[in-house]
């Protein structure tokens, strides 16, 4: 168990999966002040189950940002 997001990625070999309600989660959980690419997680792959609606354009955001930090996002969502 570990208490931090920061825990989540120093724990992490490889992979992180991100399992919250909905976007705007998402954003805070990943982009967020102490969020998963606030921290060291080069290499590392962070996997999005989330419900997202279909028609939603601001996902290219995710790729954008994790390129730099070397990061890979994955996107295995529900429509809503």
């Amino acid at each position: 168990m570990v208490e931090t997001l920061k825990e989540v990625t120093v724990q992490a070999d490889e992979a992180m999966i991100s399992m919250v309600r909905d976007y705007a989660q998402n954003v805070d959980i990943i982009f967020g002040r102490a969020g998963l690419l606030s921290t060291h997680t080069k290499g590392k792959t962070i996997i999005v189950m989330s419900t997202f609606d279909p028609n939603a354009t601001k996902l290219s955001r995710f790729s954008t940002v994790s390129a730099p930090m070397q990061s890979h996002l994955h996107f295995m969502s529900w429509g809503g």
